[in-house]
Parts: structure tokens; C-alpha cells; sequence
């Protein structure tokens, strides 16, 4: 993955998350076969959403225009939502929804079913995952740290 990338998924990552990826972690994604990673960059009214790869072209404007990241996994015939973040500056603006519909474009025909887990108290992230179709499937008492905090484990059909 290229560095430029990879470090400003990083220091989006450790903006976001109180228990975010190393550098190492990020970057050693972007090498692993069953790792999908996605950006979005922000120009003028248009987000453009990209897999990252080792034949991805930098988008123009980059790094100024990235707005935010998907980092998912496959494996067999399903996916597992890991991380989604977007910029404060451009939250509210359609990016979060655009990575995911993104994202779940590619899943279809490739896996089964999809997962993820967010945070209970995340409302704005859980009410778009359930009307992209994703139903919430069971709860994980204080599964995340800092602050302690109840998951929830969300599904979808692909």
C-alpha cells in the first residue's frame, strides 16, 4: 500500500477510535489477499470511492481530498465489516454512505453474507447500516474498551 495512504488512514484511524490500528497494522492490511481496503476522497459536491491496491492511481488532490476509509475482510462466502471512518469535516456529507455502498457493491456475487459490530451507543453509524439492509443479529456486553461499552453484531444478505 502506499505510505501516503496508509498514513492518512492511520492518523484518521487514531482520530476516530479510542482503541485504533498501529501503522504496521494499516499498512500490513493493505498486503493481505483477504483484506479489502477503500477510500474516499472529497472534491467540490462528488465523493469518489477507490479500492486500494498495488496498481491504485493516487486521486488528484490527494491527500487534502481524502475524506475517509473502509477496511474490510473476506473470507470463504462472507465478509466482515472492520472499520469505517470518515473526517469530521466531512461527516454528515454522504461519505460514510457512499464507502458503504461501495463497499457492499463489491461484496455481491463474491460472499454470502455480511457482518459488523459498532458501538451501541454509534446511532447515526447503526441507523445507516440497518437502511442499507444490514438487521441486528445479537449484542456482546461490554465488548469495547475505553469506554467499556456494549457491541452490537449486525448482518446482512448478500
Amino acid at each position: 500500500m502506499d505510505e501516503n495512504v496508509a498514513g492518512q488512514i492511520y492518523e484518521l484511524e487514531k482520530d476516530t477510535f479510542s482503541d485504533s490500528w498501529s501503522y504496521e497494522s494499516i499498512q500490513q492490511s493493505g498486503m493481505l489477499r483477504h483484506y479489502h481496503i477503500y477510500i474516499a476522497c472529497k472534491s467540490n459536491e462528488y465523493a469518489t470511492v477507490i479500492s486500494v491496491d498495488e496498481n491504485m492511481e493516487i486521486p488528484a488532490g490527494f491527500p487534502e481530498s481524502f475524506a475517509g476509509y473502509i477496511i474490510s475482510t473476506v473470507v470463504q462466502d462472507e465478509t466482515e465489516l472492520q472499520r469505517i471512518a470518515v473526517k469530521e469535516a466531512y461527516r454528515g456529507q454522504g461519505i460514510g454512505k457512499a464507502l458503504l455502498e461501495y463497499y457492499l457493491s463489491g461484496m455481491h456475487g463474491k460472499c454470502k453474507k455480511g457482518f459488523l459490530e459498532v458501538r451501541e451507543s454509534n446511532i447515526s453509524a447503526r441507523a445507516l447500516y440497518e437502511k442499507k439492509g444490514y438487521i441486528l443479529i445479537g449484542k456482546r456486553n461490554n465488548y469495547y474498551t475505553c469506554p467499556r461499552e456494549n457491541g452490537l453484531v449486525y448482518r446482512i444478505d448478500l
